[in-house]
């Protein structure tokens, strides 16, 4: 019955409009501070009964208001996992309810807050690397904004009423070094768009031939996430056809294709690992094709997974560090020639009011 209602709610699954994207993202979090308790009652022999019951009369509101719910419907004889779907993921939801008719909500629990907190810590620890050095360049990009719209056009006026000519006034070579972090700006801010513009030729116009610098680190990303999908849904004791096809009725999404033509080759009669994408890293076909030698599929797909975290967390890392001297680098150039196109006219000013 309850698989009936998860297709259901899959099919009828809510699109959130962009201003309601935060509190949603609230409620998954705290949902996850909710799950940690609840688990840890569970697993400690105390009664579901009772576990909400403590629940619903300490913590944050929104724990005690969906342990009010939860208990209600445990009062009534009715499955509580369906109450989850809201604050999980579709693939999650899945997992949850399988394990609830299987006894193992407790467990299921436990090791969905277990493994969404390590992806959090592990995904901002590899946004960290990054984000600095980018704020970093976008604030220097700022002040150099600052100093050619507000600084500059007051020196400018100051030098007309002086009878100067504006600026330095010196020729090609000093002109060049006014407006070089207006070029720099421009250049930077420009490759996004070309790359953008590259991959949307490549993926809509059908541009063959063209690769771009970050292929094998979005093919090696995308390849952890359909590991990481599947890999939790066999362990919470759903059959692989099954799994497959969690995310039918839905968007078309990039996993969701992937699924779907997954599960079209096993339905052949192919292996899995025969079954992959051409867009699924060789390492995941690589360890399944032992995996499934062995009879073990899980363990081959917690290997993939941990051998593509290394690969992503390795390409980022060195990313990081080309990324951060090319900055340093830039905002130099930034910042020295901004105080040349400020200092070099005060100069002039200065020496020309002394006179």
């Amino acid at each position: 019955m309850q698989r009936l209602q998860m297709v259901s709610w899959a099919r009828n699954r809510p699109q959130y409009s962009e201003d309601r994207q935060w509190m949603r993202w609230k409620q998954r979090t705290q949902f996850l501070a909710f799950a940690e308790n609840l688990a840890e009652l569970l697993e400690a022999g105390v009664g579901l009964l009772v576990a909400l019951a403590r629940l619903a009369e300490s913590g944050p509101r929104f724990q005690r208001s969906l342990s009010q719910s939860l208990f209600e419907h445990v009062e009534r004889g009715l499955p509580v996992a369906g109450l989850f779907e809201p604050y999980v993921d579709l693939i999650s939801a899945h997992a949850l309810i399988v394990a609830e008719d299987v006894g193992q909500l407790p467990t299921a629990l436990a090791s969905y807050a277990l493994r969404v907190r390590q992806r959090r810590a592990w995904r901002q620890s590899l946004v960290k690397s990054l984000t600095y050095p980018c704020l970093l360049l976008f604030s220097c990009f700022a002040l150099a904004l600052f100093v050619r719209m507000e600084i500059d056009p007051e020196l400018a006026s100051l030098q007309a009423s002086l009878n100067q000519a504006p600026g330095l006034a010196r020729g090609y070579a000093s002109s060049v070094l006014s407006n070089l972090s207006l070029y720099l700006m421009i250049v930077i801010f420009a490759c996004p768009l070309v790359y953008l513009g590259l991959l949307f030729g490549r993926r809509k116009l059908r541009w063959q031939g063209i690769r771009l610098p970050f292929d094998e680190l979005t093919r090696a990303i995308r390849s952890e996430q359909f590991v990481d999908s599947v890999q939790k849904q066999l362990e919470a004791g759903i059959s692989l056809i099954e799994a497959l096809g969690t995310l039918e009725p839905g968007p078309d999404t990039w996993l969701r294709r992937q699924y779907q033509f997954v599960l079209g080759n096993l339905l052949d009669g192919k292996r899995l690992a025969e079954s992959l994408p051409r867009s699924v890293s060789p390492v995941v076909w690589d360890l399944l094709s032992v995996s499934e030698l062995t009879g073990d599929v899980v363990s081959g797909l917690a290997r993939a997974d941990s051998v593509l975290r290394g690969q992503i967390a390795r390409s980022l890392e060195k990313l990081s560090h080309w990324l951060e001297p090319v900055v340093m680098s830039v905002m130099g150039l930034v910042v020295g020639t901004t105080m040349y196109s400020v200092f070099g006219p005060m100069y002039q000013t200065i020496s020309s009011s002394a006179q």
